[in-house]
């Protein structure tokens, strides 16, 4: 993806958006850090919000999470816009009209208007969804939540996994490729020991990265955690 960043360029005062026109998605970086140089962001609220170097700001997140919601309970996809201010998404209708323009064109309603402030040229790198599609193929992908289906109610076992090949090894464990044959996922599995974890100090960390991974709501982040005597598998 580092590869399709495209080059922009934004002058003091001149809208690379405004609210309730079409726009790519795409998400957007400051390459360079100057203190005379940002892009604010005025919401369909009025709240103002300023972008900095290494802040990322872009169009269709809020959208794409609007979809998969949708996928769900349209009702509740209408709350979540309203409750977030979304133009253009007050009715079903509206909802899946949008879904269809992002899905057809891969361009959005602008949420925003977006506009650059201070005295110095602003440079940008953007990446698009259409770019971003070529590498992943689903754009819907990247507005869930979580995939319930995948970890909702742990049914997956150690006992279940098939073990297929040794993937990496380190100081306190191995990462194994493994598969549910009866879903046909691939997993990760992390086997670490448990001896070595506390003759080293290490089981404090060990804990933190587990609870890191049962916050993460990622397509491809999944933690699944079994324990015996003598190993930790994640």
């Amino acid at each position: 993806m580092a590869k399709k960043l495209e080059r922009v360029t934004l002058e003091p005062g001149e809208v690379l958006a405004t609210i309730g026109e079409n726009v790519d998605s795409a998400i957007y970086f400051i390459a360079l850090e100057s203190k005379e140089a940002a892009v604010e962001a005025t919401l369909a609220n009025g709240q103002h919000m300023t972008f900095k170097v290494s802040e990322p700001f872009g169009f269709g997140k809020g959208q794409l999470m609007t979809f998969n919601i949708d996928e769900v309970d349209c009702e509740a996809a209408v709350q979540f816009a309203k409750e977030n201010n979304f133009v253009n998404f007050e009715t079903d209708e509206g909802i899946h009209a949008e879904k269809k323009k992002i899905l057809e064109t891969f361009m959005v309603t602008s949420q925003a208007t977006m506009k650059g402030i201070g005295t110095k040229t602003i440079h940008l790198r953007r990446l698009t969804l259409r770019n971003i599609v070529e590498i992943i193929h689903d754009p819907l992908r990247l507005g869930r939540f979580k995939q319930d289906e995948l970890v909702g109610e742990n049914s997956v076992t150690y006992d279940k996994l098939e073990k297929k090949r040794l993937l990496g090894q380190g100081s306190f464990g191995q990462v194994w490729l493994c598969r549910d044959p009866s879903h046909d996922l691939p997993y990760a599995l992390k086997i670490q020991y448990k001896r070595e974890l506390i003759e080293q100090h290490q089981a404090e960390g060990v804990i933190r990265e587990t609870s890191v991974m049962r916050n993460m709501h990622h397509p491809v982040s999944v933690d699944i955690s079994f324990s015996s005597n003598r190993h930790a598998w994640c």
